[in-house]
């Protein structure tokens, strides 16, 4: 903000320009808006990794999917075989075949299984988590684009308001420029 007002008294200083309260008053617009137009790319850059780290989360999310998938079907198998198991177990104790042989083959396959519903369970867990992180950066998203508008409001309103300052400033200068004529 100071480097628009610091140019703007280093001119009067120099006697370039005369003192002049509508300048002065044009000069301190000029710099709000320079000072808004920084805040206003800053909220930009912000708001740009907000939506890198959504868009890493979605990814997490879809990768957490496919997986939780996999192994929902890798369990589903698990299942299938521990029924075939059992119904191998119940014709071999029909037929009199070794049920220990059969009975630990079950047990090794229902043991398989448990863990293999403990690891969906756990994914489930997880994707869980992942989607309520995704949630929250969408609302930051959301959010830091709101404020991104309002400020952008701002910076527009600014910029009218400089637009009327540079107006105002050149009308001053053609004014000092007539009072320099008619004085010399």
């Amino acid at each position: 903000m100071t480097s628009v007002i610091a140019r703007y008294d280093a001119l009067v200083q120099a006697g370039e320009l005369r003192p002049d309260p509508d300048q002065r008053a044009a000069a301190e617009r000029l710099a709000a808006a320079e000072a808004k137009a920084s805040e206003l790319a800053s909220l930009q850059d912000e708001l740009s990794a907000a939506r890198a780290a959504l868009s890493a989360a979605r990814e997490d999310v879809s990768k957490a999917t496919e997986q939780l998938a996999s192994e929902a079907a890798e369990t589903q198998r698990q299942r299938e075989s521990v029924s075939r198991l059992e119904a191998e177990l119940e014709r071999a104790r029909a037929s009199g075949a070794s049920q220990e042989s059969l009975s630990a083959q079950l047990l090794a396959k229902e043991e398989e299984s448990a863990n293999r519903q403990r690891l969906v369970e756990a994914l489930q867990a997880k994707l869980k988590q992942q989607t309520e992180r995704s949630s929250a950066l969408t609302a930051e998203v959301s959010t830091q684009e709101a404020a991104l508008m309002a400020k952008a409001s701002e910076v527009s309103a600014l910029q009218d308001e400089l637009s009327a300052a540079r107006e105002e400033v050149s009308k001053a200068t053609e004014r000092l420029a007539d009072r320099d004529a008619e004085l010399a």
